[in-house]
């Protein structure tokens, strides 16, 4: 059996508010995907241009077809147009959980 994957995608965009949005609409059309999850936005507190996706995959392989199928997806073009850096893209499984014990 499979572990469930996580794929971390972090960028830097041109203009915050309009990433947001074309990000929900890139969001919205993840979730029709093959071996879709779930899909967690982040927003980098460090920088106003800073932002990252954790997207959680059935396996590796959904994730694989799913990074192909939205190079050519049209409901992805307005966040790749606002992304001008890539600073990671990468899939990882879960190791050992940790946590404080508090609710």
């Amino acid at each position: 059996m499979s572990s469930n994957v996580y794929e971390i995608v972090v960028y830097e965009v041109t203009d915050r508010e309009s990433a947001i949005i074309a990000r929900r609409k890139a969001m919205e059309a993840t979730k029709s995907f093959p071996g879709f999850r779930a899909f967690r936005p982040l927003d980098g507190l460090d920088s106003e241009t800073l932002m990252g996706d954790l997207i959680e995959w059935e396996d590796f392989e959904s994730a694989k077809a799913a990074g192909e199928k939205v190079k050519s997806d049209p409901a992805f073009a307005d966040i790749f147009a606002q992304i001008s850096e890539l600073k990671l893209y990468a899939h990882f499984t879960s190791g050992e959980h940790m946590s404080s014990g508090k609710g």
